[in-house]
Parts: structure tokens; C-alpha cells; sequence
């Protein structure tokens, strides 16, 4: 009887599960907990009163039992890990999302930088962008090598080039205010005007441009060292003479720098321009950079020359704007006949020797280059000629018949080198040495009272008596 008693509570108990126990798919995050708590309680009450039954009660009651315990422990289907997959999760979104990654920050000054489109610009100085002593030709410069073929004659357009590989000749447009990929003929005008220029003004503002130099700049050490590839020619006097210039490179230390590239070019003389020989090719320095401040854009600066000595140049002048190129320059440029084009030499183009600035930029996109001021006049030197006034002497009073009196001579006229120097009145206070100050009468008059007083003495010496002598 007891057996049947406790087989009733236990069928009991399970059908007050089936009634209260919610259904497990539709619950929320906390209702899946209570469920997983009462499950776990029906459970464990079957599993006692299993145990006491009798064998026969205990497969009956595990038999009606084993189909309505998994519906206890969840609903149709569904687990635990349903529970936690069913939580609300974010909603999606088409918009691109913020990174939260920090952006890379510029390099310090302790970093070294690399660099692989550095720019060099040029335009070396104003006597190579100016018209030569020579009528009729110039100075200027083209990209790659510029040979005319002979010498003693001039460039023609098919030897010259605007672009060469890295290299690109520009000049100075005036109007846009920009800088402009050259053209022929452009060096006989100033700016994009149709101007002619001078020995020493009115300059045709060309720059050197060469491109993608590739190195490294460390700020902390304050050193850089970038290459160039590429190659200039330099013109003077419209071909007669040249000389080139091959991968140039800038090396800085401690704010002063150097420039220094591949020289070449062909041996002439000034007095017979019709010798033309390749000389070999010698690197050397054609820059000496002071002061250099290193950034990481690129800096702009005027190379050394005032004060600078030519070394082994005897004729260099010391005086006004004096200085040099540097040295190794001035002795391979020597052989070729124009070194004298670098240094001072006393002339009154000296000025016009002086170097240009030079702006390197480390970054394709340039440093501000130097744009050209516009030319002080100079003052025009003229010498003012003081014409001499015509110095007309009286006419001397006709004489009396039979004597001729002496003539005055007329006042000396002022040498011709000095008439541009003497005034007027400068000129009237002239009067000759010999010249008498008396005038034509009474020169006359001192002649008759000379004379008649001769007579008269002659008369007075006979009227006196001479004494007689004593007779013994």
C-alpha cells in the first residue's frame, strides 16, 4: 500500500511539472535560468521516488517519467547554448566604422629619414644667364651634353635640350610668376618679355632642375647624403667654350655642405677657340654650402665665394665683389680655357659672378625656390663736357707811320683733355707768361718820350763849355 502511495505522489508531482514549467523556446535571458532551476528539481524528486519503488513501480513510473523529462529541461528543440545564442546582439550597421588604430605619427628628429625623390635647383649665377663680351652670343645652359662638334662655333637648336633624363632647364616667367620648362632662344630675353640682355643686367633667369635624387637625411646628426643621376651643360659664348656636369652630390655635416659632381667638357683657348678636345673627366667641388639647417622638407642656400681665394690665380682681383669658385672647379675649368669666369678679375662684371641660391627639397613636391627680385637700374655714368667759351682779343689801335709797335699775343687756348674739365671762368682767368699788360697806345707813347729824351740829353752834353788846358 505504501508502494502504491508513493507512486501516486511521484505521478503527481511530474504532472504539476508539465503544468508550471513555461515553455523553455520562448524564454528571455533570465526565464531560460528559472526554467534550467525547476527542471533540475523535477528531476531529482523522480530520481528519489525511483529509488524507493519496488522494481515493477520503479520501470512503470521510469517508463511514463522518461518522455516528459526533456520537455522540464528546455523546450522543443532547444539547449543552453540556444539560450545564450537568443541574447539581443548589435544591430547591423552599413556605415564604414571609425578605426581605432592611431595614425602613424611624422618620424622624429632621432629618426633617419630615407629619400627617393629628392630635387636639386640651380641657376649657378647671373654671368651664365647674361649676353658674353662676345657680340652677338650668350651664356646659358642646356640638359645632357651640348657639343657643337668643333670649335670657334656656335650651338645650334639640335644640339641643345630643355629635358635630359632627370634633368629639366626652366625659366622665369614673369607674368604667371612661375617657373617654366625652357624653350630655345629663351636666354636672349628677359624674363617672357622680348628685352635683349646685357653683359650686366637684364639676366635671362634660367635654373638647373634635376629630379628623383634618392638618399638619407638623419636631423639628429645633422647629416645628408643625396645622389642625383644626370647630366648639365654649361654655354659660354654661344658654344665656343662649354663645360659639364654629371650625377651631382650633396653630402652635409655639422651645417656646412658640399656639392660635388662628374666635370667634363672640351679644351679651348680664348685665342684661338677653334681648338676642340675632350679633356678627361675629374670629380670635384662646385658648391661649398654654409650654414645649412636641415628639415625635413629642404632647406635653400647661397653657396660660399666672397672672400674665397683662387689658389694658383695671380690675376685674381681683390677689390668690390671679390671671391671664388671652389678650387677643384678652377683647376680643371683652367685646361679648358675659362676659369677666368669663376673667380674675381678686376672687371666691372665681377658682380655678376656671384653665386645664386641653391634650394634642395627632399620631397618631389619643392621648398619655395627663390624667385628672382627684380634688377636695381644701375645708374647710368655720363661725363659732362663744358664747352670753353671763344675769347675774342680787341683789335689793336693802328700804329703811327713808320713804327711798328709790338703786338700783344692772344690768350692761349685751353688744351683739348682738359676743355671737359675746366669752366668758363676758370678758363677766362688764363692769361699767357709773355704777354704785356700795357695796351697798344701807351706802348707808342713810351717809345716817343724814350727817344726824344735821348735827344735831349745829346743836345744839353754840347752846350756845355770844355775848360782849356794850363800852359806850363
Amino acid at each position: 500500500m505504501a508502494a502504491v502511495l508513493l507512486l501516486v505522489l511521484a505521478i503527481g508531482a511530474a504532472v504539476v511539472g508539465l503544468v508550471q514549467v513555461p515553455d523553455a523556446s520562448a524564454a528571455g535571458p533570465e526565464d531560460c535560468t528559472t526554467a534550467t532551476t525547476t527542471a533540475t528539481a523535477t528531476a531529482t524528486a523522480t530520481a528519489t521516488a525511483t529509488a524507493t519503488e519496488t522494481a515493477t513501480a520503479t520501470a512503470t513510473a521510469t517508463a511514463t517519467q522518461t518522455p516528459s523529462a526533456p520537455a522540464t529541461t528546455s523546450g522543443p528543440g532547444a539547449t543552453a547554448d540556444d539560450c545564450e545564442t537568443e541574447q539581443p546582439s548589435s544591430p547591423g550597421t552599413t556605415e564604414p566604422t571609425e578605426s581605432t588604430t592611431a595614425p602613424t605619427s611624422e618620424p622624429g628628429d632621432d629618426e633617419v629619414i630615407k629619400v627617393d625623390d629628392a630635387v636639386f635647383r640651380w641657376g649657378i649665377n647671373n654671368q651664365s644667364n647674361a649676353r658674353s663680351h662676345n657680340p652677338g652670343s650668350f651664356n646659358f645652359f642646356s640638359a645632357g651634353v651640348a657639343n657643337p662638334g668643333r670649335g670657334g662655333v656656335q650651338l645650334l637648336e639640335k644640339h641643345w635640350s630643355a629635358r635630359s633624363g632627370n634633368v629639366t632647364i626652366q625659366k622665369w616667367m614673369g607674368a604667371s610668376k612661375k617657373w617654366r620648362t625652357a624653350t630655345w632662344n629663351g636666354w636672349k630675353t628677359v624674363e617672357d618679355t622680348t628685352t635683349a640682355t646685357g653683359i650686366d643686367s637684364n639676366f635671362s633667369l634660367h635654373n638647373i632642375v634635376i629630379s628623383k635624387g634618392t638618399g638619407t637625411i638623419d636631423l639628429a646628426a645633422r647629416t645628408a647624403t643625396i645622389r642625383w643621376k644626370g647630366t648639365f651643360t654649361v654655354v659660354y659664348y654661344g658654344g665656343n667654350t662649354i663645360f659639364t656636369v654629371t650625377d651631382p652630390v650633396l653630402q652635409v655635416a655639422g651645417g656646412t655642405g658640399t656639392v660635388t659632381g662628374t666635370l667634363g667638357g672640351f679644351a679651348s683657348e680664348r685665342d684661338d677657340m677653334t681648338q676642340w678636345s675632350p679633356v678627361a673627366p675629374k670629380t670635384a667641388t662646385i658648391a661649398t654650402l654654409e650654414g645649412v639647417k636641415l628639415s625635413r622638407s629642404g632647406f635653400s642656400t647661397t653657396p660660399a665665394y666672397r672672400g674665397v681665394t683662387a689658389a694658383g690665380f695671380e690675376d685674381q682681383s681683390t677689390n668690390g665683389a671679390w671671391g671664388a669658385f671652389p678650387a677643384g672647379m678652377l683647376s680643371f675649368l683652367k685646361p679648358l680655357g675659362i676659369a677666368q669666369f669663376w673667380y674675381s678679375t678686376g672687371l666691372s662684371t665681377d658682380d655678376t659672378k656671384l653665386p645664386l641660391p641653391m634650394t634642395i627639397s627632399f620631397t618631389a613636391k619643392e621648398v619655395a625656390a627663390p624667385t628672382p627680385e627684380p634688377e636695381t637700374p644701375k645708374p647710368t655714368v655720363t661725363n659732362p663736357v663744358n664747352t670753353p667759351p671763344v675769347l675774342t682779343p680787341p683789335a689793336p689801335n693802328a700804329p703811327a707811320p713808320g713804327l711798328v709797335g709790338p703786338v700783344a699775343p692772344t690768350a692761349a687756348a685751353a688744351p683739348e683733355s682738359l676743355q671737359s674739365l675746366l669752366t668758363a671762368a676758370d678758363l677766362t682767368a688764363i692769361r699767357p707768361v709773355s704777354a704785356d699788360t700795357g695796351t697798344p697806345d701807351q706802348a707808342n707813347s713810351r717809345i716817343w718820350w724814350v727817344g726824344g729824351s735821348l735827344l735831349l740829353v745829346a743836345a744839353l752834353t754840347l752846350l756845355i763849355p770844355t775848360p782849356s788846358p794850363r800852359r806850363p
